[in-house]
């Protein structure tokens, strides 16, 4: 979850504005350097979450779903792409409902882009396609949506393409392999051994620099950083309890969301009420054919103020 807010910067850069791939948008793109960062940019006062290829990619907080979110890193080969969103109102228990001008208000800078980066600040973005949704024939309590895209990018990641189909397990054995497996990676977190966290990482992070073109130098940054911000999480994380069992990603990628506090965050996600911080970790699982155990194949994370 990259958060960075693009829409002053949408403002004063002309997008080239392209339904299909033209000759001309291919060699924009090679004038860009990497070929194709694609970024989806939203801003939505509404409760939600979004998805790409039926995997998350971003949850809401507070009632808003918002972000510049570089998508590279769930395009496992090329082809068509999925993008989805689940929208509710905030205030959906005091009846409020989703009517088509909120909707439209909501989702006017909703796009695509390719983007180009420089250690997290946006240089160059071209606009790929509008992302707009159906009318409403009346309000509603939630809108899903899909749209989808033709990706290109020089690389194919191995994601969860050659892992189990979880969805044909049974149910109570799923759920106690994966929480075996998120008890396991609380106890790291609990233990301040930041370091043994991001060890399991590993597969994970290595998609993400390949997708993200990642220099060795930005590698050594990011995973610094990653050290440091999860040796904080020490004697913090909650027990693994009350929570959902997901399982998404065409049935091969596996989740725990907790249902408590923060609801619909990962499982793993901390808060520091004395120091106003609250750290979203949101883990998902696969288990590779013929492996013995799960690992981590995605994980989200961001750091943000509490609201009291």
């Amino acid at each position: 979850m990259i958060r960075m807010n693009l829409f002053l910067l949408l403002v004063a850069i002309v997008c080239v504005n392209c339904s299909g791939t033209t000759q001309k948008q291919k060699n924009k793109e090679k004038d860009m350097g990497h070929p194709n960062n694609y970024t989806l940019i939203y801003d939505f006062p509404l409760d939600g979450e979004m998805m790409v290829n039926d995997v998350v990619i971003d949850k809401s907080l507070y009632g808003n779903l918002s972000g510049t979110e570089f998508i590279n890193y769930f395009i496992l080969k090329n082809g068509q792409q999925k993008i989805q969103t689940e929208l509710t109102h905030p205030y959906l228990l005091q009846g409020k409902l989703i009517d088509s001008n909120t909707l439209k208000s909501a989702s006017e800078e909703f796009a695509l882009y390719n983007t180009q980066s420089n250690n997290g600040e946006v240089q160059e973005i071209q606009l790929l396609k509008k992302l707009n949704f159906p009318d409403l024939k009346a309000p509603t309590p939630s809108v899903k949506s899909e749209w989808s895209f033709d990706a290109q990018l020089p690389f194919e990641l191995e994601g969860w393409k050659n892992s189990e189909d979880l969805s044909s397990w049974d149910p109570k054995a799923l759920e106690t392999a994966v929480v075996k497996k998120f008890n396991q990676l609380r106890d790291l977190l609990n233990s301040g051994d930041g370091q043994q966290f991001v060890n399991e990482l590993t597969f994970s992070n290595n998609e993400f620099f390949i997708s993200n073109y990642y220099t060795d130098d930005q590698k050594k940054a990011y995973l610094k950083n990653l050290v440091e911000d999860f040796s904080q999480q020490k004697d913090r994380v909650p027990p693994v309890e009350n929570y959902r069992l997901r399982v998404m990603g065409g049935g091969k990628v596996v989740t725990l969301e907790t249902m408590g506090k923060f609801k619909g965050q990962g499982a793993l996600t901390t808060d520091v009420p004395e120091k106003n911080k609250l750290y979203a970790i949101y883990v998902m699982l696969d288990k590779p054919k013929n492996s013995k155990d799960f690992r981590v194949v995605r994980m989200l994370s961001f750091k943000t103020g509490l609201i009291k």
